[in-house]
């Protein structure tokens, strides 16, 4: 065109009648005098399915800015260089939370997906509030949308993309939220230099149209499995946290598809004393509640019908008769006569946790049964208390280094693998974890561990005929942990054990979290200590609130805090911290990740600060002066950030 305002009329008259320009540009450039806000409507009829777009211009940390109100899209006009019309409404990039909700929310068609992108322009300001801006968007458009960010493309002639600060921040949220997505560009698709127009932008437009259709594909339909195995003695307190703050995240409609599959028992096995029968304590569950209907979808508000399918294991009850003839039938099952043998010594040489391990490989099996092609597996107990959202897909994805390998295990624990959950980014993995075989190998698994008698033991076993060479005892009750067995089987078999630093506890009765991050083992350093705060910080928070008399059910809204406010100027990268000099709370710059004395959490209009020193083991709340937190409050614009668990550096622990 000869110049942008033909450019303007003709490229909106392409669009037949069904497309607006809000547009204005002098060919002489002049940041803040023009705008291209674009608006297309088309409604059901002529073989064509309803579509409503808007493309609204901004040039990152600047303002973007409209002649028309949102009422007022279908009039909007192009207008020569010479057009002196004000503006009605204008955002600078760090406020696009407010430009989503005060404008983008009164358009005529709610929309339901929203893309962004900064491009190369400056956003350094943008990125401290994009957690807002995003969750603006998610708010706008209801529990069923969907946000995209789209990250910078390389320049002429390099090879790779240069993220911009924004781009890092998106990356890092789309680790927290299951509806975002970070979509990187594809260098493999520019690496022609004729395929620019100037050093930043493509002129060929099949390389924008194969990106924009390669993240639809991104968005099709996939199916997981999260298998949940175990007694349900608290699954009534538990359950919630399960659904929102461990499935949801991992697979979020309408998007995923979640399929559960449950193994659950009434009963429940406990350890007995060193003394006793190795077959531990079999007890009744304290819970009379039905297990298959936990899960079902009227019984929740999160999963829409048909996005949360339960699969329910034809079961048992610990314990019982037909545990043992499911055990019978898979023994049966095994062609190599060794392994049969070395499963029916543990079977009877350690039954309790031999029960535990047959229902995990029993319920992975009934799922192989069902032929679902799923591209992620979880395990979990049903006792375990999520405190916090587990990471989403998109966090193993970019990290796993072997997705047949990797197999991630919760860091808020022993020194060894947690069989508490387990995140299996393939098929792969997911038989590695529940492989029976691989348990049984002669460097694996052995008979001993803290409640094991071996005279008792060796009594059992010679009454069922069952002879046990010298080395399947174990050296000393640290080997007989089924920590260490896991670890041992898992390495033994090729895999790679993980860690995530995920806050989630065992719930067990009476309701009593086991909070490992406040045990003495962990104080003592025997567990990993985490690099992210965070985890610790809602272990300890749950540890005072159960204290004070609370309840499961109402700790899984709560979440660690970051107070962070706006000065008079706009300067955003501020944040309140405890001063343990001056024993005050006072502002102070933000950090990343999240340090001690960064970290707040509020409940019954008392504050709580956490101080926490990794190298010392020194982790402790403290209560601060609520009068001190108000006066900030009131002085400046201060508002409250839920400190999420994942960041961009704390996870480049190697594995084992």
């Amino acid at each position: 065109s000869d110049s942008w305002y033909s450019f303007f009329q003709s490229s909106t008259a392409h669009f037949q009648g069904y497309m607006t320009c809000d547009c204005r540009r002098s060919q002489e450039w002049s940041l803040g005098k023009e705008v291209e806000n674009r608006y297309y409507y088309r409604g059901n009829g002529g073989g064509y399915k309803g579509l409503a777009a808007t493309y609204i211009q901004d040039y990152g940390d600047n303002q973007a800015h409209g002649r028309f109100l949102a009422s007022e899209i279908r009039n909007a006009t192009v207008s020569p260089a010479n057009d002196t019309t004000g503006y009605k409404w204008g955002y600078m990039g760090c406020d696009w939370d407010n430009l989503v909700k005060e404008y983008v929310a009164k358009l005529e068609i709610t929309p339901t997906l929203m893309v962004f992108n900064a491009g190369f322009w400056p956003n350094d300001r943008m990125s401290r509030n994009l957690g807002s801006i995003l969750r603006s968007a998610k708010d706008v458009m209801g529990d069923h949308g969907r946000v995209v960010w789209k990250g910078i493309t390389p320049m002429r002639g390099e090879q790779s993309v240069h993220p911009s600060s924004s781009d890092l921040a998106a990356k890092e949220w789309s680790y927290r939220y299951p509806w975002l997505s970070y979509e990187v560009f594809d260098t493999s698709s520019s690496s022609n230099e004729e395929d620019y127009f100037d050093d930043k932008h493509f002129n060929n437009p099949s390389i924008y149209r194969e990106w924009n259709q390669g993240i639809t594909l991104n968005h099709a339909v996939v199916h997981r499995v999260f298998i949940l195995v175990g007694g349900v003695r608290t699954l009534s307190q538990t359950q919630d946290s399960i659904l929102k703050n461990l499935i949801y995240p991992i697979c979020a409609p309408p998007t995923c598809i979640a399929h559960l599959v449950i193994h659950f028992s009434r009963a429940d096995n406990r350890p007995g004393s060193k003394g006793e029968d190795p077959g531990g304590k079999v007890l009744a569950a304290d819970s009379n509640d039905g297990a298959s209907d936990f899960f079902a979808p009227l019984n929740n508000d999160i999963f829409p019908d048909g996005f949360l399918i339960v699969h329910e294991v034809d079961g048992y009850e610990i314990g019982s008769a037909e545990e043992q003839r499911a055990m019978d039938l898979m023994e049966s099952e095994i062609e190599d006569p060794e392994v049969v043998h070395r499963l029916r010594v543990i079977r009877y040489g350690d039954p309790r946790r031999y029960s535990m391990w047959f229902a995990r490989a029993y319920a992975f099996k009934h799922f192989e049964r069902l032929s679902i092609d799923v591209d992620f597996v979880v395990f979990c107990r049903p006792d375990m208390l999520w405190l916090m959202p587990a990471p989403t897909k998109s966090f193993f994805d970019d990290i796993s280094l072997n997705r047949t390998r990797d197999i991630w295990v919760n860091a808020l624990y022993y020194s060894d693998a947690s069989d508490t959950f387990a995140f299996l980014p393939s098929l792969a993995a997911a038989k590695l974890y529940f492989s029976l075989h691989n348990l049984v190998r002669r460097e694996v698994a052995c008979l001993g561990g803290p409640a094991l008698n071996q005279s008792v033991v060796e009594q059992v076993l010679t009454r069922r005929d069952i002879t046990v060479d010298p080395d399947f005892w174990c050296k000393d009750d640290a080997e007989g942990w089924s920590e260490k067995i896991l670890r041992k089987k898992l390495l033994t078999a090729g895999a790679n054990v993980r860690y995530v630093h995920a806050s989630a506890v065992i719930l067990r009765p009476p309701s009593v979290p086991e909070c490992q991050c406040s045990a003495p083992a962990y104080m003592s350093g025997w567990a990993r200590i985490p690099n992210s705060h965070v985890p610790m910080m809602s272990c300890l928070m749950l540890d005072r609130l159960i204290k004070q008399g609370h309840n499961a059910n109402s700790l899984i809204q709560k979440r660690p805090l970051r107070i962070r406010g706006s000065e008079r100027e706009g300067q955003s990268n501020m944040c309140l911290s405890w001063n343990e000099t001056s024993n005050a709370l006072l502002p102070s710059s933000c950090e990343f990740p999240y340090p001690p004395m960064q970290l707040f959490f509020s409940f019954d209009d008392e504050w709580y600060g956490y101080i926490g020193n990794t190298e010392t083991k020194r982790y402790e709340i403290v209560p601060l002066n609520t009068t001190q937190v108000d006066s900030f409050l009131t002085q400046d614009e201060w508002i409250t950030e839920n400190v999420e668990l994942y960041s961009l550096t704390s996870h480049e622990e190697k594995p084992w």
